[in-house]
């Protein structure tokens, strides 16, 4: 009789450990289940509030956009894509040049075909050269370089030599090396 008591124990003790195991699993396969869940009702709520916050976001951002429009234009004008940069420096300048009577003017693209970016755009400044008649007018030659600085798309004068015409006249100058920068994009 004595050993009825022992198996009864025994199997009371294994009952306990059994009972344990399965209680410790089930907390952990429980615990785990409920911080997916929660994680998962988490991103649920964050993506709800910003969702609901988009069509006011985008109304903004649409009203700015708007807003922006005629400097963006503004910008457009200012500059002259990249690939577009030799014909247009060739219209325009050939075009400043008729309508301050300097006559022929010829382009130098190779020669001073520097491209510099313009830091924080993304705006890059080309330059080419040109050449003028032997002699020309000073005050056409200033009406030209007014009509330059004053272009769009942008474009600037660099440098130039200017020198006395021919038997110290006064409207007459020989210019040299004049070089003009243009911005592209």
């Amino acid at each position: 009789m004595n050993s009825k008591p022992k198996i009864i124990r025994i199997i009371l003790l294994v009952q306990i450990i059994v009972i344990l195991l399965v209680s410790i699993g089930g907390f952990i396969i429980g615990y785990t289940w409920l911080s997916s869940e929660a994680k998962l009702t988490n991103d649920v709520i964050v993506r709800s509030s910003v969702s609901t916050m988009n069509p006011q976001a985008l109304a903004k951002l649409k009203s700015d956009l708007d807003n922006l429009s005629p400097t963006l234009a503004k910008i457009d004008a200012m500059t002259v894509p990249a690939s577009d940069f030799q014909k247009t420096a060739i219209d325009d300048v050939t075009a400043y040049a008729k309508i301050s009577n300097l006559g022929k003017v010829n382009f130098d693209f190779e020669s001073s075909s520097a491209s510099t970016n313009v830091p924080s755009t993304s705006f890059s400044k080309k330059q080419f050269s040109i050449s003028l008649a032997d002699t020309v007018s000073y005050t056409s030659f200033i009406q030209f370089i007014k009509l330059i600085e004053n272009n769009l798309p942008k474009m600037e004068v660099e440098s130039f030599t200017a020198g006395a015409g021919p038997d110290d006249s006064k409207d007459k100058v020989i210019i040299k090396d004049l070089k003009i920068n243009m911005y592209t994009r």
